[in-house]
């Protein structure tokens, strides 16, 4: 298992979300003031995250928060607020895997050409995607759609999951390769900073919208929201979770490549 600085530790809230389950396993922990400007200050934003957090996102349906001093229960729609820590209720599911690390010219699984993923449960840059979008077949690496434009400063810190967009998604088992049909909210990216220390710029952009309009070129060449997805997804696991699952650690950095790199 690998650790990570938990976006509190740089955020550095008086006053924080923690979420327990019922065998007082911390689940996640969420800087008060990263949900309240963030454009996430509510109780379905939190569920939403602990379903991405477990094996099957679909169970958090049947969750729900209470507070653990004997508050009343707490409904999805609610603002959320501090707290000693939250109970969650209901099902209970393995740690979804990752986060994520890419490893150099990883072959597929002997005996399987159509495999996403190695017995040593690494992947290569072209697996992580064929999975993304449910393929079998090399992915479209190089459309505009697959890719980020970003300055270096914040390159570097989309590669080290300390910034990503949240793009809510809706539950659909029947569509899109990770069983989820991804939509967003009037078409809006939220930009979220995982990591921001105290005055720094990042505090500042954190929670800042971008509409369609700030997309140069044809709606077909926009950031695919799946890809989004995928990586807001790591940097929850790392940042909000903490640490890894279902990972083997790495030999050495050389075998380990950049997330989002290129």
């Amino acid at each position: 298992m690998v650790t990570y600085d938990l976006a509190q530790y740089s955020w550095n809230d008086t006053q924080s979300v923690t979420v327990v389950s019922s065998t007082a396993e911390v689940i996640a922990v969420f800087p008060l003031s990263f949900l309240l400007t963030g454009g996430c200050g509510n109780w379905s934003y939190v569920l939403e995250t602990i379903g991405r957090l477990g094996s099957n996102r679909e169970q958090c349906r049947g969750w729900r928060i209470d507070r653990r001093d004997g508050g009343k229960h707490i409904g999805p729609g609610s603002e959320t607020t501090s707290g000693p820590s939250f109970l969650i209720t209901g099902p209970v599911t393995r740690f979804a895997r990752g986060p994520e690390y890419f490893r150099k010219n990883l072959p597929a699984r002997a005996g399987d050409a159509s495999s996403t993923r190695s017995d040593s449960k690494r992947s290569s840059v072209n697996q992580v995607y064929q999975a993304v979008l449910g393929i079998s077949y090399p992915p479209p690496l190089f459309r505009p759609a697959a890719g980020l434009l970003l300055s270096d400063t914040l390159h570097h810190a989309f590669d080290r999951l300390e910034l990503s967009f949240w793009y809510s998604v809706s539950f659909d088992s029947g569509r899109g390769g990770l069983g989820v049909e991804l939509t967003s909210q009037n078409d809006v990216y939220y930009v979220h900073f995982f990591v921001a220390p105290a005055a720094s710029d990042r505090r500042r952009w954190h929670g800042k919208a971008l509409g369609p309009e700030r997309f140069r070129g044809r709606p077909e060449d926009r950031p695919d929201p799946r890809f989004i997805d995928w990586h807001y997804k790591q940097c929850l696991m790392a940042r909000i979770r903490g640490f890894s699952a279902g990972m083997a650690i790495p030999a050495s950095s050389a075998e380990v490549i950049n997330t989002c790199s290129g």
